[in-house]
C-alpha cells in the first residue's frame, strides 16, 4: 500500500505499517477514517480530572494509546525508529522527561502560563515521541493542559472547517520558527495574541 502524505506529516514506516491492527484498511483515506474514529472514541473516554496530569509521562503515553490504539498496535509506545523530524529515538524517552521538568519549573518560577503552553507544545513535537499522530497528540494535550491551567484554549479549538488550511500553513511555519528559537509565532498562532 502506497501511503499519501500531506505537508507537516510524518512518513509511515514499512515496519510500522504493519503494526496496523485494521487489515481491512487499504487506502490513505481509510486510515484517516479509522484514526479519526479512534480518537473520537478516546475523547469520550478522557476524564475532565486529566487535565491536571497533563505533566506526567504515563498519562502523555497513555493518552496517545487511547487516541490511536484501536488503529496501531504500537500506539502509547515511544518511538523506536529514526524519523525525518524529532530527536535521535535513542533519546525520546530523556527528552520527554527533561521537557516536562522544565515545564514545571516554568510553572514553578511563575513564568506566564500561556507562554509555558507554547513551549510545551513546541517540545512535545519537537521531540516527536510516538511513529505517527504526534500532531494530534500534542494538540490535544494542550488543549487539556489550557484547561488545566485555567487559561484561554488555543485558538484551533474555534475553527471553522474552511479556515483549516489557511491556519495549518501559519501553524506548520510557526512550529519552523520555533524550531530555530523563536516562540513568539508560535506563540500567537495558539492564542491569537
Amino acid at each position: 500500500m502506497k501511503w499519501v502524505i500531506s505537508e507537516g506529516e510524518t512518513p509511515i514506516d514499512p515496519q510500522e505499517a504493519g503494526a496496523l491492527k485494521q487489515r481491512s484498511i487499504k487506502t490513505q483515506s481509510e486510515l484517516n477514517i479509522a484514526e479519526a474514529m479512534s480518537i473520537a472514541r478516546a475523547e469520550l473516554q478522557f476524564s475532565f480530572d486529566d487535565r491536571h496530569r497533563t505533566l506526567e509521562i504515563d498519562w502523555l503515553v497513555g493518552l496517545h494509546r487511547k487516541m490511536f490504539g484501536e488503529v496501531w498496535s504500537w500506539a502509547g509506545q515511544l518511538r523506536r525508529t529514526q524519523r525525518n523530524i524529532g530527536v535521535d529515538f535513542t533519546m525520546v524517552r530523556i527528552e520527554l522527561v527533561q521537557l516536562l521538568e522544565n515545564a514545571r519549573a516554568q510553572l514553578d518560577s511563575g513564568l506566564d502560563r500561556e507562554l509555558v503552553a507554547t513551549y510545551f507544545h513546541h517540545g512535545l513535537l519537537f521531540v516527536h515521541p510516538f511513529p505517527n499522530g504526534n500532531g494530534r497528540w500534542a494538540r490535544r494535550v494542550t488543549e487539556a493542559q489550557c484547561d488545566g491551567f485555567g487559561i484561554r484554549p488555543p485558538t484551533w479549538i474555534s475553527l471553522a472547517p474552511s479556515e483549516v488550511p489557511e491556519f495549518r500553513a501559519r501553524y506548520l511555519d510557526a512550529l519552523r520558527e520555533g524550531d530555530r528559537g523563536d516562540l513568539a509565532k508560535l506563540r500567537a498562532v495558539m492564542f491569537g495574541n
